[in-house]
């Protein structure tokens, strides 16, 4: 495990045991009378940041686990010569239709994104759907470009 990945993991652990003592929290907090009042509705607010945040930390960290097996699988595969212009021809309408589908696929993508952060009322999750879209917007391009050059 790399630096990295410690840190999303160890950032997820502490995210983990926040959400739980808040959560626990909250509840002492209704029991004793504070339903509703600001210091409620602030560890609220907060209680909810933090199982949001939890949440994101396990996805980063499944992302790095499944981005580390698609290197690994890369291992070994070298690239090949095309010899024959029937071959370079097929390979050339194999990466159009490659790309032409995932521009499909990110133009989608954009729109979700677009469509998640509009309808989000909490900050967190509306920053980080535009940020997704903008990510997907850059990704649209950029097929979009090398479509081109084909």
């Amino acid at each position: 495990m790399d630096k990295l990945e410690e840190l999303i993991k160890k950032a997820h652990d502490i995210e983990t045991q926040a959400a739980y003592t808040y959560t626990f929290g909250l509840t002492r907090l209704k029991f004793f009378g504070h339903s509703g009042d600001e210091l409620e509705r602030s560890v609220h607010k907060i209680a909810v940041d933090t199982i949001i945040h939890k949440h994101i930390m396990k996805a980063l960290f499944d992302a790095m686990v499944e981005l580390e097996k698609m290197e690994q699988g890369m291992t070994g595969v070298e690239e090949r010569a095309v010899e024959t212009p029937e071959l370079e021809k097929a390979h050339k309408e194999l990466l159009k239709s490659f790309i032409t589908k995932h521009l499909e696929i990110e133009k989608n993508m954009i729109e979700t994104y677009k469509e998640l952060a509009a309808a989000a009322e909490h900050p967190l999750v509306k920053s980080l759907a535009e940020k997704m879209a903008e990510n997907e917007r850059e990704h649209h391009e950029y097929l979009g470009k090398l479509l081109q050059q084909l």
